[in-house]
This record gives C-alpha cells, sequence and structure tokens, in this order.
C-alpha cells in the first residue's frame, strides 16, 4: 500500500491528482483548509507537522507528498501599486514557505519509505508571466528550492517539479464567470 499526502487536495489539480492516485490503489490524504478529514493550512508549520503526524497514526507511512497548494492575487504586472507587501508575503506564505513546511514535516517518512516529492509549479515561474509578480515569483523560488532539495535529500527521496499553464478547472471556471 502507498500513501500520499496531496496539499490542496480537495479542487482544481489538487482534487484531480487525488482522484488519479486512489484510483491507482494509493491511500490519499487531500489536506485542505476546508473541513476534511486532514484538515490543514500550508501556510501553519504546526498544521503541516500535525498533518504528517496523522497520516503516519493512520497508515504509518507517506510515500509521495504533492505540494499542490496554491494562492494569489490577481494584479497587472505593471501595476506597483496592486500589490502590498503583505500581500507579497502572503502568497509566499502558501506557495513557498508552504511546501518548505509540509517537505520538512514528511522528510523522515519519506527518507524511510525512499519516496517522492512533487512540487507544482508554474510556468509563469520561467516566463515572469500569470496572475501577479508575486505569484511568479512565488513559483520561481519553489524551483530553485526544489533544485537545492533534489540534491540533498536524494537519492533517498527524489524531488521533481511540474511546472503546468493555465488549467481550466472548475474552480477556474467558477471564477471565470463571475
Amino acid at each position: 500500500m502507498k500513501v500520499a499526502i496531496v496539499t490542496g487536495g480537495t479542487s482544481g489539480m489538487g482534487e484531480a491528482t487525488a482522484q488519479e492516485l486512489t484510483r491507482r490503489g494509493w491511500q490519499v490524504a487531500a489536506m485542505a483548509r476546508s473541513k476534511t478529514a486532514f484538515q490543514g493550512d500550508v501556510a501553519d508549520d504546526a498544521d503541516c507537522r500535525r498533518v504528517a503526524k496523522a497520516v503516519l497514526d493512520k497508515w504509518g507511512r507517506i510515500d509521495a507528498l504533492v505540494n499542490n497548494a496554491g494562492t494569489t492575487k490577481f494584479v497587472k504586472h505593471d501595476d506597483l501599486e496592486g500589490l502590498s507587501g503583505d500581500d507579497i508575503l502572503g502568497i509566499f506564505r502558501v506557495n513557498f514557505v508552504g511546501p518548505w513546511q509540509m517537505i520538512r514535516a514528511c522528510a523522515p517518512a519519506l527518507k524511510a519509505s525512499r519516496g517522492a516529492i512533487v512540487n507544482i509549479s508554474s510556468v509563469a515561474a520561467v516566463l515572469g508571466t500569470g496572475s501577479s509578480v508575486a505569484y511568479a515569483a512565488s513559483k520561481a523560488a519553489l524551483e530553485t528550492m526544489s533544485l537545492s532539495l533534489a540534491r540533498a535529500l536524494g537519492p533517498e527521496i527524489r524531488v521533481n517539479v511540474v511546472a503546468p499553464g493555465y488549467v481550466e478547472t472548475r474552480c477556474a471556471c467558477r471564477r471565470r464567470r463571475r
């Protein structure tokens, strides 16, 4: 039996990832801020550690961590007044610090299982595009961290990045219709 934690696992790409892993026979802990069995906010280190412990208590192992949770604020890149320092910190807290905290919380179990980490980035990281400058920068930071951790944690733990372009999910469709 393989066990995965998918952050942001109750909507969009995270939900699709959790469903596919389940279809393939994995036990999946879909972590989300909303009421779920594995409720938690990746921006809160205590939540990250609590969810990792809950998964270990329930299944005794963690084989994969998919850092999918993300946030943004839609601001044109040339609107320098559109993002406050707090906006930028909030985006980095979820898109960069959150994955760091989840990796740290899960690393001992992932090392024991010779597991894998998949960090969900965005083409915005290399193109300098996307919903805001802060979003693109947070995803670029995530990619650099992933490279550093691939070197530091391998070969026991594989660290990879998936960097999709725009993906139209049910959540994105609802947002566009507003």
